[in-house]
């Protein structure tokens, strides 16, 4: 028998706390590192001579322990169904019953279902409810007071014009303590994100139009801004939950500046550098306004907001003082102010993990004790909510593959087909295209145990920056391709043939700066998409063909393939073959991580149509069957004769049974359609 015991406190779920182990070790669970330390001097005092088991809740020991506990107790349910098999047989008759009877009586008395998710997708009803299957002190039912996500606005709560901002995690003590609702995205970042489009447009044409040195490096620096406004927008919807008005008029307001930088961007260095700048604070100084006023209302978080404002006003006034300087030396301001504002978020973490230290230490020096004395500013820290973040970043990413494929669009002036070369680049391209998107959002996911942002603090901020090398390359390599896939340099390639206004933006030669951002844009990005893939933990798979190491290995060398690419004559790579070269590398690319990732004792050309596969195909359904019919089906079970599904569908003398299957795996190969 399993000894249970509970938590004392009515405001926390029931857990169990303590119990015996089948071996008659007395397990003990700690839900904290913390109660950890204090349970095991207690017990050592307490329980001597006595063999327990002290682990922390939801570590992979205790993980261990109750599997082996399930596998005990199933144990002995089939010793008990060998002996006692009519008893048995019996006692489960009468359990399905009382099951169907309480399914019944739940549709009748509108009781909860556990569709959680539901509730968040397709707006609440009050007569829905969910069973909170963690919460069993004090009722098995629990009511959703509140809907979540965008429907917290709507009806059955009512809109506030101005609302204190709530911190939806944060970190406190080396422990992240988050909101059990899943971070959504809200319906005013997408829209944030078709604006965003338009502004990816703009910086990649201008750095297409001059490709030289100069060009890339203004290219950087606004992409890096223009990145900076998109991230302030998704942390502030990240960190807080407010939901009011005056959140969306910020916004609206943030959504304005973008527009106006987007506007400025062509001419940024040579006459309206000073818009760009103005429109640019406007929207940093209303993030640290924002911060400033959270630091007002909310007092666990002061010192951090605090810190990020300070951040915000040191950049804005070497940004100021930029508008005073003459081009170049202004990029002696532009430079560090970029990157302040990109890392300086990252060195507020930095300084707080430090406070943490001396809060921890126990040095009897003045320096420490004033560290300790600032330390408890610092306690709590926002974190990120790891679904919106990645959410987020999967939106920007698309963003970009977006952008790359509208790039190569054009039209024609008369019926050309397929065997024109300019149709073979731009086709080469998509492909390309694609073979990215398939390698960043299903190969490179594929496997993972552990996100990089839940890994380490290290990989979560590799993750996150390592995304804008990655994006601002490939936008790079799209802009210039969007020209050479124009280009009339082959044989095959006519610019009468293109409608207007492409025939004007077709090139005789594609310029060697254009080369050069087209295959350094593709080499960056290639890299960085290693990077990213090697910031997280996967699953060792056993049997594949290629681990992750040596498949990386190979993205890097064709990285390095790509850019060196550029250093062939023009004469002799012409933009035809260029294109042809870049995409037959990222397709390989994507076959050796397929390849790698194939099982070697598998067969990787044909699923499903082996006998043995079609085995394997199970059913898994739910029936609620009246009690004459149920009785004949499952005695046939019992007698080991053949039931099919269409026994248990045929209507019986009583009525008609409804029943309601949930396919498993895929659908049976022999049996495509459920009647």
């Amino acid at each position: 028998m399993v000894e249970l015991k509970h938590h004392p406190s009515s405001n926390h779920h029931s857990r169990w706390r303590q119990f015996v182990h089948p071996n008659g070790r007395r397990i003990h669970i700690a839900a904290t590192p913390e109660e950890h330390e204090q349970l095991k001097r207690e017990l050592t005092k307490s329980e001597r001579g006595t063999e327990f088991d002290l682990c922390i809740r939801g570590s992979p020991e205790h993980l261990q322990i109750i599997r082996e506990l399930k596998t005990h107790h199933e144990g002995r349910r089939v010793s008990i169904r060998e002996k006692h098999s009519a008893v048995y047989t019996e006692f489960e008759h009468i359990k399905t019953e009382l099951d169907a009877i309480s399914a019944e009586l739940d549709l009748l008395t509108d009781h909860h279902v556990t569709l959680d998710a539901n509730f968040s997708k397709f707006g609440y009803d009050a007569h829905l409810r969910t069973i909170d299957v963690e919460d069993t002190s004090e009722s098995t039912i629990s009511k959703f007071d509140e809907p979540s996500g965008d429907m917290a606005g709507q009806v059955g709560m009512k809109l506030k014009f101005w609302k204190r901002p709530v911190v939806r995690q944060y970190f406190h003590k080396g422990l992240l303590w988050r909101s059990k609702k899943s971070g959504e995205v809200a319906s005013f970042e997408l829209f944030v994100d078709l604006l965003y489009v338009g502004v990816i447009a703009a910086i990649g044409d201008s750095a297409s139009e001059r490709a030289t040195i100069a060009s890339l490096l203004h290219y950087i620096l606004t992409y890096t801004m223009s990145a900076r406004m998109w991230a302030d927008i998704t942390n502030m919807n990240n960190w807080f939950e407010t939901g009011d008005v005056i959140q969306r008029v910020c916004i609206m307001f943030i959504l304005l500046c973008i527009l106006g930088f987007t506007t400025n961007v062509a001419n940024a260095f040579e006459s309206s550098y000073t818009a760009m700048v103005a429109f640019y604070l406007g929207e940093r100084l209303l993030q640290g306004c924002y911060f400033l006023w959270t630091a007002a209302l909310v007092p666990t978080i002061r010192g951090v907001m605090i810190l990020q404002t300070g951040v915000i006003l040191t950049t804005t006034a070497i940004w100021i003082t930029s508008i005073h300087t003459d081009y170049p030396g202004r990029l002696g301001l532009m430079i560090p102010a970029v990157f302040l504002d990109l890392f300086g978020s990252m060195a507020v973490t930095f300084v707080m993990r430090a406070f943490q230290q001396y809060n921890e230490s126990d040095s009897r020096t003045c320096f420490a004790r004033i560290m300790r004395g600032l330390a408890t500013h610092f306690e709590f820290f926002p974190a990120f909510n790891i679904e919106h973040r990645v959410e987020r970043n999967n939106t920007f990413m698309t963003l970009v593959f977006g952008y790359s494929v509208l790039a190569i669009l054009y039209q024609n002036r008369f019926s050309v087909f397929a065997s024109n070369a300019i149709f073979g680049k731009a086709a080469l391209s998509l492909i390309q295209a694609f073979c990215f998107n398939w390698m960043y959002f299903e190969i490179d996911l594929l496997n993972m145990k552990v996100h990089a942002i839940r890994r380490h603090y290290f990989s979560a901020w590799l993750w996150i920056f390592g995304h804008l090398p990655f994006a601002m390359g490939y936008t790079l390599a799209a802009t210039a391709l969007s020209k050479i896939v124009l280009a009339h340099d082959c044989s095959v390639a006519d610019q009468i043939s293109l409608g207007e206004p492409y025939d004007m933006s077709s090139l005789a030669q594609v310029s060697t700066g254009l080369r050069w951002y087209y295959c350094g844009g593709l080499c960056v990005a290639l890299s960085f998409s290693g990077i990213i893939s090697f910031s997280h933990l996967y699953h060792v798979a056993d049997g594949t063909r290629l681990n992750r190491k040596w498949r990386l290995t190979v993205r890097f060398i064709a990285a390095l393939a790509i850019l060196l690419l550029p250093t062939v004559p023009k004469r002799k790579l012409q933009s035809l073959a260029l294109v042809g070269i870049t995409c037959s590398v990222i397709v390989g690319c994507l076959i050796v991580d397929l390849y790698g990732l194939s099982k070697k004792d598998g067969d990787f050309w044909f699923g499903g149509f082996s006998l043995s596969e079609k085995k394997e195909t199970t059913y898994v359904a739910q029936c609620i069957l009246d009690k004459e019919y149920k009785t004949r089906i499952q005695s046939n079970l019992e007698m080991a004769n053949r039931t099919s599904i269409k026994d248990i569908l045929r209507r019986s003398s009583l009525g008609r049974s409804r029943s309601l299957f949930q396919w498993n795996r895929h659908h049976n190969a022999d049996t495509h359609i459920a009647v």
